[in-house]
């Protein structure tokens, strides 16, 4: 019998080939000879560049929610879950709602501002670089992270549809400092995964009585490092602080927001609750004096989540539905806000996400 562990190697190591796929067709679609108008380029492309990643999304959610199973039971046993995530519902989307092809026209708007900042003068191979370095930087990082944003919220909704669990954070890959020292922190369902672009950290499903048992020592992975890499990752003052015998927790909490990692502080009040609550929301949702991730992917008459939003009784909320004035939470602004599991359960149906 594999262990949890195993499950999750084996898993993520899956999550990486297919994203790598993904990767290298967009890159080669993209090409190295930059088009005379980049955008009418993208116009022709956007379509051809969205089908491969919603693929390669489709494919990571559909891995995460077995994996979610498979490691529950190598952990301990297997969980029913009390609802069913909507794999559908989590595709064509990036991690912060934006759609797709907004998304990667990202790497459109990097390659103008690397041509933009170039020197009066400068050679004739501005635009290649701009167009093969820059651009293609800037593309590789929206894609890996919309992929890698998909199978982790699916491994999240897998996690939080069923009772009694939790998860443990897993460094994968080559990871920054702030990564590293919340590296084995045992977490509820309903907490939401902390991450930056191209973090490649990942859940551990556990269930609650094994979680705290789970650890991961964070000075051992700073010692596996080189020297030039721990100067790297924690900076050459901090690194040299914990090689003198600082925790590394401390040395990297200092620097604390560096990697955009921490959500601003503030409660959410009650008359935010009750717009959350009530599913109208419009352009965005505001909590605590932040602004919650929402979405308007899928929310269309034909759109992915109609159906299972709409399939409620109020009549008003079907017609905002249909008129396109509603938006959707992003799950993990369902974590930020919800007091309860049951609550985030409630608005995870009513955004679409679970049966």
């Amino acid at each position: 019998m594999t262990t949890v562990l195993e499950e999750a190697t084996t898993f993520y190591g899956r999550q990486r080939r297919l994203t790598a796929r993904a990767i290298g067709r967009i890159v080669a679609l993209w090409g190295t000879r930059p088009p005379v108008d980049f955008d009418l380029w993208f116009a022709e492309h956007a379509d051809a560049l969205v089908e491969i990643l919603t693929a390669a999304q489709e494919s990571a959610v559909g891995q995460g929610f077995e994996y979610v199973g498979a490691a529950l039971a190598a952990g301990g046993g297997a969980i029913t879950p009390d609802a069913d995530p909507v794999g559908d519902n989590l595709v064509g989307v990036a991690g912060d709602g934006r759609p797709l092809d907004t998304l990667m026209y990202g790497a459109v708007i990097h390659a103008k501002a690397a041509i933009a900042k170039a020197p009066d003068g400068a050679d004739r191979n501005v635009v290649r670089r701009a167009w093969s370095e820059n651009g293609v930087a800037a593309l590789i990082t929206r894609a890996q992270t919309a992929i890698a944003d998909a199978g982790r919220v699916a491994t999240g909704l897998g996690t939080a549809a069923r009772p009694h669990t939790g998860y443990t954070r897993l460094l994968v890959g080559s990871s920054c400092s702030r990564c590293a020292v919340l590296a084995g922190r045992t977490y509820g369902s309903m907490t939401a995964f902390q991450r930056h672009p191209r973090c490649d950290c990942r859940h551990v499903p556990r269930h609650r009585s094994d979680l705290a048992r789970s650890a991961v020592d964070v000075r051992s992975f700073f010692e596996s490092l080189s020297t030039a890499e721990q100067d790297a990752k924690f900076t050459r003052a901090g690194a040299q602080a914990i090689r003198d015998g600082a925790d590394p927790a401390q040395v990297v909490n200092a620097r604390r927001g560096v990697a955009g990692l921490e959500s601003a502080a503030g409660r959410v009040t009650s008359a935010e609750r009750a717009a959350i609550a009530s599913g109208r929301l419009r352009n965005s949702a505001v909590a605590g004096g932040r602004e919650l991730a929402t979405t308007s992917e899928a929310m269309t008459k034909r759109g992915r989540a109609f159906k299972t939003i709409a399939r409620g009784d109020d009549v008003r909320r079907e017609t905002e539905i249909k008129k396109g004035k509603r938006k959707r939470l992003m799950p993990e602004a369902i974590y930020e806000v919800a007091e309860s599991r049951d609550e985030a359960l409630r608005l995870l149906k009513l955004n679409g996400y679970l049966l």
